[in-house]
């Protein structure tokens, strides 16, 4: 979904960043790319979150978001991308909890939430920079072809239906409306 679509007559962007501090999550969103300005201009939710821009101009991609988001926090961040519906607070308290087990001294920069679908395991959102992948990103060791070259864990959403039912309200269209 595009950050100006409308949901419930509001701008998405608006109801994604809201929805994360309704969790006690401080926000961190990166702006990119040729929408940037317009959404600057329209988004009423914006001015309570840390603000960070992606300078890549047309080369503007998720990979080149996290690149300049990193440089905002400091201990840890989890990556949503505009378009995923925020899961609920249930995911985020579970994949918080997954980098508590994990410790300060373990070698994992990445953590990578996955659903299981048909018997396979498929990549998910949200995902987990550590605090060593905070300064791995920082120093380089993430491009385009992902995290690959980061150290991963991975993170099972088990039961996304029953975990996160809103989430999967939303993505049957409910409120959506074209801006």
């Amino acid at each position: 979904m595009a950050p100006l679509q409308r949901f419930d007559d509001r701008y998405w962007i608006d109801h994604q960043i809201d929805r994360l501090m309704s969790f006690g999550h401080a926000v961190t969103v990166v702006l990119g790319g040729e929408s940037a300005e317009e959404i600057l201009i329209k988004s009423e939710s914006l001015i309570r979150a840390e603000l960070v821009f992606d300078t890549n101009g047309v080369n503007t991609s998720l990979y080149t978001n996290i690149q300049a988001g990193v440089f905002a926090v400091e201990n840890f961040a989890c990556t949503l991308p505009i378009d995923v519906p925020c899961p609920d607070r249930i995911i985020w308290d579970r994949l918080r909890h997954h980098y508590v087990k994990l410790g300060n001294n373990s070698p994992v920069e990445w953590v990578q939430s996955y659903s299981i679908v048909s018997g396979h395991a498929i990549p998910t959102h949200p995902s987990l920079v550590t605090f060593k992948g905070i300064h791995s990103i920082r120093n380089g060791m993430f491009s385009e072809t992902g995290p690959m070259t980061l150290v991963q864990s991975s993170f099972p959403i088990l039961n996304p239906l029953q975990d996160a039912p809103s989430f999967y309200d939303e993505m049957s269209g409910k409120g959506l409306t074209q801006a």
